[in-house]
């Protein structure tokens, strides 16, 4: 052996002891009744660095760190009221240090002598930021979780409710747009029920219960629609620039979730000037090519809609950049932000193939820079840029199979004043003798009916009526395993609430199929 090697022989309990003592994960402070401190590992020093210890315990010493209702609720605490109340128990804390939350549990346990008396404490403490973090974001997903399942359960009334509140508002709008002053309130009625729409979809998407509904998306053209709703969100004190190419910014894209990145976007910015600012928005067309590659190796070449989202506001310390996509993270005071904002804004911008990069200076403002692979077509398919067209049946008959009389009675109002020959029924029971009794051209059947499902009653028909043109409906969400069905036998589904140009539309295209 050589002389410069340690004798196990010489290494003594009390030193094995000290040195396991040291490299296990956990905080022990070992005093005595007088708070004396008697034994202590160093790892408190790994949790919080710029620590100074004293003489005292883990507790007292984490006193200025913890917030305020813990910090009054142990202040004067003493080694007696440990050893009456705390024994066996544990205590958790959460401190804050340079902008980091840290999570601890405290443990007492008693120090006894050869007689068992006691004659100090042994305070044990474990880290538990992770397990905390984790705790807080399991929560957030449980009332998510909650959110999803009640709009999962109201979807359903609430889309026929708008369906027929949106539905009347497109007729009279079409009947009174020469009436300046009663189109305008109109069109805030159509307007808000569209955004109530949109609101339902979101929240179900958020919580995977709808899918996205991707098709070719102006991008400038979608932000020049949404100016009015940011331009009242954001309030007075806050200017707004724009400058949107309406030629060229096409995408393949779901609308909502786009107007949900704006959205989201828009309040991150208002909460980032309190006192007022400004905000430019702009749009365009660039190009990436090989050398953009070897910067940003996940880049894919080709042709991209850009949208550039600027702020004045109070910016995003350089620590807190690399985290702000992360759900549940927030650099918000507690109680204003869910830290789902940007997490939502980027996972949407994925599931788009496309990208972002943020940049920011502290006290200057930050930009958002978005990116979405070009669509180079450019033909419109915005429901917003037809007009709703009269006339467009040739005295088809129609079946109408509709279990809410109101949605029932408005589809057979559209169809009617359009130029088709409409029946109604309420269940599947009366359409069954219906469709014996006579031929269809077009069947619109709800999918989703007290007697049954509108699948099943599709599939039944027999005769003529196993050739005619259908459409089936519903208001549910893409969850229930009727509109599943549905969708994975590829069957033609018009979600309510839709517009009665989409309507007009499904028919005359189921119509096409039939003739073609």
């Amino acid at each position: 052996m050589s002389s410069t090697q340690s004798n196990p022989a010489s290494i003594t309990p009390q030193y094995l002891l000290q040195q396991l003592l040291e490299v296990l994960p956990i905080g022990i402070t070992v005093t005595d009744l007088q708070s004396n401190i008697l034994f202590r590992n160093n790892i408190f020093t790994q949790w919080i660095p710029n620590l100074i210890m004293e003489n005292r315990l883990w507790l007292v010493q984490l006193l200025p760190f913890l917030q305020p209702e813990q910090r009054e609720l142990f202040t004067s605490i003493t080694i007696d009221d440990i050893i009456s109340n705390f024994f066996g128990k544990e205590i958790r804390l959460e401190a804050e240090n340079e902008n980091s939350r840290l999570g601890f549990a405290l443990s007492y346990h008693p120090l006894l002598d050869d007689k068992n008396k006691v004659i100090g404490l042994i305070e044990l403490c474990r880290n538990i930021t992770d397990y905390m973090e984790l705790d807080k974001s399991l929560q957030h997903a449980r009332r998510f979780e909650t959110v999803g399942r009640l709009a999962s359960g109201i979807a359903h009334d609430f889309n026929n409710i708008l369906q027929v509140i949106n539905g009347h508002s497109e007729i009279l709008l079409e009947t009174h747009k020469d009436n300046d002053k009663l189109a305008r309130s109109l069109e805030i009625v159509l307007s808000s029920g569209q955004r109530a729409s949109n609101l339902t979809r979101q929240l179900l998407l958020f919580s995977r219960r709808q899918q996205g509904e991707f098709k070719q998306v102006n991008l400038g053209e979608l932000l020049s629609n949404m100016q009015k709703i940011i331009n009242r969100m954001l309030g007075e004190d806050i200017q707004i620039s724009t400058s949107y190419d309406d030629a060229g910014t096409f995408l393949e894209g779901d609308i909502s979730q786009l107007e949900q990145i704006i959205m989201n976007l828009s309040i991150n910015a208002r909460d980032a000037m309190p006192e007022g600012g400004k905000i430019s928005i702009n749009t365009g067309l660039c190009e990436f090519g090989a050398k953009d590659k070897e910067i940003l190796p996940y880049l894919r070449e080709g042709k991209y809609v850009y949208l550039f989202f600027r702020d004045t506001g109070c910016g995003i310390p350089a620590p807190a950049l690399e985290h702000i996509f992360e759900p549940f993270f927030t650099t918000k005071e507690a109680g204003r932000g869910t830290g789902l904002g940007l997490a939502t804004v980027y996972s949407i911008i994925k599931q788009h193939q496309g990208f972002i990069n943020v940049e920011s200076i502290p006290g200057q403002g930050s930009t958002f820079k978005l990116y979405f692979p070009v669509c180079e077509s450019t033909q419109c398919n915005s429901d917003e840029c037809k007009t709703y067209a009269h006339g467009s049946g040739c005295n088809q008959k129609v079946l109408i199979l509709e279990d809410d009389n109101n949605v029932r009675e408005l589809a057979s109002a559209v169809l009617t004043r359009s130029g088709y020959c409409v029946k109604t029924a309420s269940d599947i029971k009366q359409a069954q003798a219906m469709v014996q009794r006579e031929a269809f051209d077009l069947l619109f059947i709800d999918i989703v009916l007290p007697d049954g499902d509108g699948v099943s009653f599709l599939e039944s028909l027999s005769g003529d009526n196993a050739n005619a043109a259908y459409i089936l409906s519903s208001g549910y969400p893409e969850d229930k395993p009727q509109i599943k069905k549905t969708i994975s036998k590829g069957y033609t589904f018009l979600h309510k609430p839709f517009t009665i140009n989409l309507l007009l539309e499904a028919c005359s295209e189921a119509l096409k199929k039939i003739q073609a």
